[in-house]
């Protein structure tokens, strides 16, 4: 049997093998703290108004 066949053999493959890639974030993502919501509604208005300061904000900028 290959080892690209059998999925535990794969899966130690790639842990003995795999690389740490740093992923890109959000340079000017708007910043909160900890949050509750009585209703659905609320958190919806609320992520609502995180998008829409983000857009004000000319967009996503994306760093390395």
């Amino acid at each position: 049997m290959k080892i690209t066949d059998d999925y535990s053999a794969k899966i130690e493959l790639w842990a003995r093998t795999g690389k740490a890639v740093r992923l890109p974030r959000i340079a000017n993502w708007p910043r909160f703290g900890h949050r509750r919501f009585d209703t659905y509604e609320q958190l919806a208005a609320w992520k609502q108004s995180i998008k829409d300061e983000l857009i004000r904000q000319g967009g996503a900028k994306w760093t390395k």
